[in-house]
């Protein structure tokens, strides 16, 4: 995301010089959501030298059918790879590759050997496992030994904890998860693993109001940096405290 003063900045330059850039260069225009009223993109979709196409975002169905495809892998194995590694396609391919590089086919095993899982993942499974202390605190000490940036998995866990809030709250109110996805703005397979796994938003709300304490503690050195790991585990506890 860029500010709307660069966006105009740059719809200007191509406004004007589109014409004189070589035919050798390609260029990217790349939106979740494309907003088909700007005059960059009625320019594009209009102008005679220009084949405009759009790459949408795979849904989980079509993502475990284009695995299947590429890689030769089953229904359930494509569905294990997207579930350690999410739907980045670029992240999945180098992952992928990676055991294609030693071995003939992928297997569970060697993916569990070689596929090093998305820090997005992991934050993923830490609130997945929010109910299971002694699974959760394990993440926690994984994160921690592999030296990951303590103040990058706390905004990993924001992210995820208000897409449960918020996805939650949509299906409460009797939204599909197609509808949801268009009303938050949210991947589809996001919206769609929350919608099916998760009824309750008690102890999500009360972890985000206990990390957001955590995080002000820390940069107000109310609480030493370098415990920080050790007091995201005290919050997993204290959050199963009233179960």
């Amino acid at each position: 995301k860029i500010s709307s003063w660069e966006y105009d900045k740059i719809e200007s330059f191509l406004l004007n010089h589109f014409d004189n850039l070589s035919t050798d260069n390609v260029i990217a225009f790349v939106s979740y959501k494309p907003d088909k009223r700007t005059k960059l993109y009625k320019f594009l979709s209009k102008h005679s030298k220009i084949k405009l196409k759009e790459y949408k975002a795979f849904t989980e169905k079509k993502l475990i059918n284009y695995l299947k495809e590429t890689f030769n892998l089953s229904d359930t194995l494509s569905s294990y790879v997207i579930s350690k590694l999410w739907t980045n396609l670029f992240y999945i391919h180098n992952e992928l590759w990676k055991i294609l590089k030693i071995y003939n086919k992928i297997t569970k095993e060697l993916i569990d050997k070689y596929v090093v899982v998305n820090i997005e993942q992991n934050s993923f499974s830490l609130l997945d496992n929010l109910q299971n202390p002694d699974n959760a605190i394990k993440i926690i000490d994984n994160l921690h030994h592999n030296q990951e940036d303590f103040f990058k998995i706390l905004w990993l866990l924001y992210w995820n904890l208000k897409n449960i809030v918020l996805i939650l709250e949509q299906k409460n109110l009797w939204k599909n998860p197609k509808d949801i996805s268009s009303i938050l703005w949210i991947h589809p397979f996001v919206v769609w693993k929350i919608y099916k796994k998760y009824n309750f938003t008690e102890i999500f709300e009360k972890m985000f109001k206990k990390l957001i304490d955590l995080d002000y503690k820390i940069k107000t050195w109310k609480i030493d940096y370098k415990l920080s790991y050790l007091y995201l585990k005290k919050v997993i506890l204290d959050c199963n405290e009233s179960k």
